[in-house]
């Protein structure tokens, strides 16, 4: 397997070639009168590829490889030493590690990876208003040590409040007097009862409808029948209220998504010739998630064109919801991904710039859970140290022909291996190949009119920029 050939270009018209091979011929031809420069490179007898590299201080490092296709790598910085006898394949997470070693260890970010919003409110008026008025949802919201201690709390008051009203009704009909409760003459209005204690009892026996029968109120009582009227209502009303609340926040669907995983980090990688940036969801559970869908945010400064700052602005990523490709079958786990494009936010960026950028990426999976019916939301986020330049996920799935089940190791749910890669940005890499793509019509044509194989030196003003989409042939492999 053939060696990959280096090519360093300078400013202006200073040009150093470094041969790894013998084999591997290289012409340059100034493209115009500034520092750009086309580079021919003909690997094999029958292949022509040509590669426009714009020669400034800061991207002067082109790496050819001829491993049985057209590939092509542009190395970010020009400090960086390109030489022969060093691998050419430096670790895409080496470098990113490397890259942002000056940066604080922890960068700010709105969303936890367990999908919780780091997110403070404050100096809202009237806030206790407001979340009274919705004292339901406040109560399912709270933890569940406060909802618990509000459930206890709330029977015990109402037993309190009433076996006050049952003693003073006793203590005004004449009941507690010694002379009237041991008179054969004098009907009491609740028998059985002698102190505030026996009152809480009766209370409780009388909201909580135990009735032991030792404690009872006489027909004779009128207000006493009243009363037992409102505490019996009121009893039942709380008790409904309190167990709903309980039953709500047992059944949230927000649980479900503890068995929602996602992949510790983000990729980017090719997939069918295009740039794509890649994460991974899995289902742990045997019931499914109906009707799953996947959106994809990104999160970072915008300044507009007045001048104004938006330190938060949300961009819309594509994950195929075009073409239906957002919604999934979430029985095994699956790869999101998003074809970075030139309606893509992440168009201009390359691998060195991914570890100088501050944004956020957000993803969000929504769906029905098949046993209850409701909807759930799973979410992460991603930090531009948590995505991997030039690496793919390992393959989870494997049939097992014994049972003939197929198994899905989840231990090997966040294992990624590198690829061969290119480095440049999106952007970079389609210029290149509208330029690559022009030159190669006009080198048939020449060919055509001349029959003598020549490479034709194109004039700036005359450079078409046709809006082509690079699709490679192959992808070569290290």
């Amino acid at each position: 397997m053939a060696s990959p050939s280096h090519l360093c270009v300078a400013q202006e018209k200073e040009t150093k070639i470094k041969h790894c091979q013998s084999n591997f011929n290289l012409e340059i031809t100034l493209c115009d009168n500034s520092s750009n420069v086309l580079c021919s490179s003909s690997p094999t007898p029958n292949t022509n590829y040509f590669c426009y590299v714009n020669a400034d201080s800061h991207r002067k490092q082109l790496q050819c490889t001829t491993k049985g296709t057209k590939a092509l790598r542009l190395l970010g910085d020009g400090s960086v030493s390109n030489d022969c006898n060093k691998n050419p394949d430096q670790s895409a997470k080496d470098f990113i590690h490397n890259k942002s070693t000056n940066r604080t260890n922890h960068q700010r970010r709105l969303l936890l990876k367990n999908g919780e919003v780091n997110i403070s409110r404050f100096n809202i008026e009237k806030r206790r208003r407001q979340y009274l008025a919705d004292i339901f949802t406040t109560l399912i919201d709270l933890k569940w040590r406060y909802t618990l201690f509000l459930f206890t709390l709330g029977f015990c008051l109402s037993w309190l409040v009433f076996a006050l009203i049952w003693y003073f009704l006793m203590y005004i009909h004449g009941d507690l007097h010694p002379n009237n409760y041991n008179s054969a003459n004098y009907t009491v209005c609740i028998a059985g009862v002698h102190s505030f204690a026996g009152a809480i009892l009766f209370s409780i026996e009388t909201q909580q409808t135990i009735g032991y029968g030792t404690r009872v109120v006489k027909e004779t009582c009128y207000f006493a029948i009243v009363v037992m009227m409102v505490q019996s209502s009121i009893g039942v009303l709380l008790q409904s209220f309190m167990v709903g609340v309980v039953f709500a926040k047992i059944s949230r669907p927000k649980k479900r998504t503890e068995t929602l995983i996602w992949s510790r980090e983000a990729v980017i990688c090719l997939r069918d010739g295009q740039i794509t940036l890649q994460c991974r969801v899995g289902d742990m559970r045997k019931s499914h998630i109906v009707e799953a869908h996947v959106r994809m945010y990104l999160i970072k400064k915008r300044v507009t064109l007045e001048g104004e700052v938006l330190p938060l602005h949300t961009y819309d990523m594509n994950v195929g919801f075009d073409k239906g490709v957002d919604r999934l079958f979430l029985i095994w786990p699956l790869v999101i991904e998003h074809i970075i494009d030139e309606q893509s936010p992440l168009f201009n960026i390359s691998r060195a710039d991914l570890a100088k950028q501050r944004f956020e990426l957000v993803v969000i999976l929504e769906g029905i859970i098949e046993s209850t019916g409701m909807t759930t939301q799973a979410r992460t986020s991603y930090l531009p140290s948590e995505i991997l330049w030039g690496y793919r996920f390992e393959r989870l799935i494997t049939f097992q022909r014994d049972d003939g089940l197929y198994r899905i190791d989840y231990s090997r749910f966040n294992l990624t291996y590198p690829v061969d890669m290119i480095t440049c940005s999106a952007r970079d890499l389609k210029e290149l190949h509208e330029l690559e793509k022009w030159h190669e019509n006009n080198h048939h044509i020449s060919h055509e009119k001349l029959n003598v194989p020549q490479v034709s030196t194109p004039s700036t003003a005359t450079v078409p920029v046709p809006p082509l989409i690079w699709q490679e042939k192959k992808e070569s492999t290290l």
